[in-house]
């Protein structure tokens, strides 16, 4: 009874797909440039950016730091 042409289905469709994939990528983009070695290091990171976790657990509670390097053993 109430048909919507292919093109309107498609479309909907991906929009939903975009929308969906660009709020994926929402948490992604906030904590840049960390780089981690070793079981949990920079497990709990969550906006920090620029952070250095070297070892078991390194920075394990770092949610925002910014520059911060950590060699645990």
């Amino acid at each position: 009874m109430f048909n919507q042409p292919t093109n309107t289905a498609s479309f909907f469709s991906i929009l939903i797909a975009a929308l969906i994939f660009s709020l994926s990528l929402a948490g992604v983009a906030t904590a840049q440039g960390n780089t981690s070695l070793g079981i949990g290091a920079l497990q709990n990171n969550t906006t920090g950016s620029y952070n250095t976790a070297t070892g078991f657990s390194a920075l394990l509670s770092n949610t925002t730091g910014i520059k911060t390097t950590t060699l645990s053993r």
